[in-house]
């Protein structure tokens, strides 16, 4: 069984012993300048801590990748870069698919997986991304990882989206994010937005999402919203979306309003600032 390593404390300590070696020769503050001269080196030497390996060696002969790696994490040893390259050669995708559908599995090991699907091939695990968006122990980071990949097949995966929405009662802003990227318009999206708009705690965000669906049906609904609005940033950012889809929206007099005194004073000493430079 291959044993959990620390690369990256494996790397210090072949510095500090190229700095022994060249004692008198290299300052230690000229290591910087030299770090990825140090680090290919390195990488092709074999090492004593990795059994006589060298670090692009060291995985080649590990049966259960995926396994190492969640040991990795549970001694909370830094997933290093070699691993994930040997895993991205030799783990099959439908493999590492399973684990984003793995409640039960550690986050950051779903977090791993996901990076690498992610840069590997999104479109051959859209089903997988959408069980990250609906599992809960993922964190933040992931979820914006998930929605990052599935934007460009958002027309693909609407349908299994918005099923699953319903099925769970799921109206989560990141769904709406996707689904704003929709080329064939729906129904169900445009709800989606509209009531995102009408609960007024996001409608700088809706009314971007608003933006990109391209909606010029919407506009009635926007500019009902639009009257209800009264504070500065959201009265803003929606009507520039109704300018944005080809309709038209007044100016209202936000002297008095907390943002719009804050924003205009930030202006102000910007402007400021620039005269003097």
């Amino acid at each position: 069984m291959t044993k959990v390593v620390d690369i990256n404390k494996i790397f210090a300590d072949y510095v500090k012993g190229y700095l022994v070696k060249n004692k008198g020769k290299i300052k230690p503050d000229e290591i910087e300048s030299r770090t990825a001269e140090l680090y290919s080196a390195f990488e092709s030497e074999p090492c004593a801590a990795l059994g006589g390996k060298t670090p692009k060696e060291y995985y080649a002969d590990e049966p259960d990748l995926l396994g190492l790696l969640k040991r990795h994490v549970k001694e909370n040893v830094e997933v290093n870069e070699y691993l994930i390259e040997e895993i991205e050669k030799r783990v099959d995708k439908k493999t590492l698919a399973a684990v984003l559908s793995d409640e039960t599995e550690d986050e950051e090991v779903i977090e791993t997986v996901l990076d690498i699907l992610v840069e590997s091939n999104p479109k051959s695990c859209v089903n997988e991304l959408i069980d990250v968006l609906f599992n809960k122990k993922v964190c933040s980071h992931a979820i914006d990882d998930a929605v990052e990949a599935l934007i460009p097949f958002a027309d693909e995966v609407a349908d299994k989206l918005l099923d699953r929405m319903n099925a769970e009662n799921r109206t989560d802003s990141y769904f709406v994010e996707i689904l704003s990227h929709c080329v064939v318009k729906r129904k169900e999206i445009k709800k989606l937005i509209l009531d995102g708009l009408s609960a007024g705690e996001k409608v700088p965000e809706y009314a971007n999402y608003a933006r990109i669906y391209d909606d010029e049906s919407m506009l009635p609904d926007l500019k009902r919203i639009l009257a209800s609005l009264s504070d500065y940033v959201s009265y803003k950012e929606l009507k520039m979306t109704i300018e944005s889809l080809g309709g038209e929206a007044g100016e209202r007099d936000f002297t008095y309003d907390k943002d719009f005194i804050a924003i205009k004073a930030a202006e102000a000493k910007a402007a400021e600032d620039e005269r003097k430079d």
